[in-house]
């Protein structure tokens, strides 16, 4: 066995609290962690889209939109959290993530520029080592 060291050296430093998004599936609601709509420069009133990889389903974005075409964004200040209503989207993520009614996911905090858009990760799938 050779094993690589993965250190804040090498890696990067993120803060200990992790950005999430979360979801319920019955109301259709998804909360957007302050982070995530800082990082996207999201404000109340602003729109958000999601976008799936059509060749990897697991790879699933969120981006900022235009209101004609994305999901309205409006803040809840008791929570510090974005909210957004999008039923078929709280679906779509409970399938891919395995979880049933509602569930807590990751987003990964570092940008990415797919077709001139800055999206973010959001992570579908818990990762699993043969060591666990």
């Amino acid at each position: 066995m050779k094993l690589r060291e993965l250190n804040k050296l090498n890696c990067g430093y993120a803060k200990a609290a992790k950005p999430t998004l979360s979801f319920t599936v019955k109301s259709g609601l998804i909360r957007i962690g302050k982070e995530v709509c800082e990082t996207l420069n999201v404000k109340e009133g602003d729109a958000i889209k999601f976008l799936q990889d059509e060749e990897n389903p697991e790879d699933f974005f969120i981006s900022k939109s235009t209101k004609d075409v994305g999901f309205v964004v409006r803040y809840n200040s008791s929570k510090s959290t974005f909210l957004v209503n999008a039923k078929k989207i709280t679906t779509i993520l409970s399938e891919l993530s395995d979880m049933k009614n509602k569930g807590v996911l990751n987003v990964v905090m570092e940008p990415q520029v797919i077709n001139k858009e800055k999206m973010l990760l959001i992570i579908t799938k818990p990762f699993k080592s043969k060591y666990l």
